[in-house]
């Protein structure tokens, strides 16, 4: 469990990165841009060369949001980072002194607009609170919105969680190397009221870790359907035809456009895309 500690900031955005420098300047670009003030950054670095926390504040200086930088507990060892990214995930967690806790991996932006959303807490009463998602594929286009429900995989990068509910649920599961995050949200959906948002609040690219299928990613995702209690061919669908349908599709992007049909067809949440409003 996470250890009780009186929040310092309202909010702490976690932020996991391993190799991927481009990525994380397009995450703190947006966090510099919509994180509201008395937010927090902690960027948990399991990177074979760590960038360091002072090359974030030379090129970025950060301004109103304060900075907390450390290296993933394998790092720390001198050991390659080989679990996962959700032993990093942690670590961030434990390090965060936010009272609303929002997990990200480099890469993941704040759409336009997220600020006024996250302002929006500060008189929230449910400790759970779940916003809709844009997709972006791999081309920089929008290619779908997606809209979780009560039932719904929830994306981790919209699922806001006030600092207690860790405290009490504890941390990401380290059962599986992948999905981990659904096994968790389905226990606190159990624990504690939540509230739906159909604003969008974060955006996803496509064509990273999570586009990939790898059999080890298959395997995961089929136990952890049937632990939540979907059926056997659900399930098998879910983890070992689509994800590869989809990855054969993506790789050609004449074809894009038909994972963004499937996935309307395979999943409720998808809808058409949202375009966010530009600044004024």
């Amino acid at each position: 469990l996470l250890k009780p500690a009186v929040p310092q900031f309202d909010y702490s955005f976690i932020v996991t990165t391993r190799n991927n420098t481009d990525e994380l300047v397009r995450t703190i670009k947006s966090l510099i841009a919509e994180a509201p003030d008395k937010s927090e950054l902690v960027i948990v670095d399991g990177s074979d060369n760590p960038l360091g926390g002072e090359w974030v504040i030379k090129n970025f200086g950060l301004n109103h949001i304060h900075l907390t930088y450390t290296l993933d507990n394998e790092n720390e060892k001198g050991v390659h980072p080989c679990f996962g990214v959700y032993p990093a995930m942690n670590v961030g967690i434990e390090k965060s002194l936010g009272l609303w806790v929002i997990i990200m991996t480099a890469g993941d932006c704040l759409e336009v607009k997220a600020k006024a959303l996250l302002e929006s807490l500060r008189v929230e009463e449910k400790e759970v609170v779940v916003f809709a998602q844009n997709v972006v594929d791999q081309s920089g286009k929008l290619a779908y919105t997606f809209f979780p429900s009560a039932k719904s995989i929830w994306p981790h990068q919209s699922v806001i969680l006030k600092r207690r509910v860790h405290e009490i649920e504890g941390l990401y599961p380290l059962n599986y190397r992948y999905g981990n995050e659904q096994y968790l949200f389905a226990w606190i959906r159990k624990a504690f009221p939540f509230k739906i948002r159909e604003e969008v609040l974060t955006a996803f690219f496509l064509g990273g870790f999570t586009s990939r299928a790898p059999l080890a990613m298959a395997k995961d995702t089929f136990a952890i359907r049937r632990q939540l209690g979907w059926g056997f061919f659900r399930s098998t669908f879910h983890a070992y035809v689509f994800p590869y349908v989809r990855f054969a599709l993506e790789r050609h992007a004449a074809l894009r456009g038909i994972v963004t049909r499937l996935r309307k067809a395979v999943y409720s949440g998808y809808k058409a895309p949202i375009l966010p409003e530009p600044k004024k």
